[in-house]
């Protein structure tokens, strides 16, 4: 099995010079994909990996900066879900 680390972070999208707004990306480096928008990115940029390498089964870890949002799952449980698919590391779930 391979494993796929997808990287979280925000770029500047422009209206114009002086107006911009935070969006979220979503890239996987080792492979040079990569989704900007609004959404569920993080299935998107699976979705993408799977096409262009339909024959790979791989685990997927999502990363912004050094902290895990999710830890090691396989890729077709991000592309079934609507949320997060993986399990949360402890320090990220909710304390209700």
């Amino acid at each position: 099995m391979m494993l796929i680390r997808v990287d979280l972070d925000t770029v500047k999208k422009y209206r114009n010079k002086q107006e911009w707004r935070p969006v979220q990306r979503a890239r996987i480096l080792s492979h040079d994909l990569e989704v900007v928008g609004d959404g569920p990115i993080i299935k998107h940029v699976c979705k993408l990996f799977t096409e262009k390498y339909p024959q790979i089964d791989a685990y997927v870890e999502v990363f912004r900066g050094d902290t895990c949002y999710f830890e090691k799952t396989p890729i077709s449980a991000f592309m079934r879900s609507t949320v997060g698919a993986g399990k949360q590391p402890e320090w990220l779930r909710r304390k209700n």
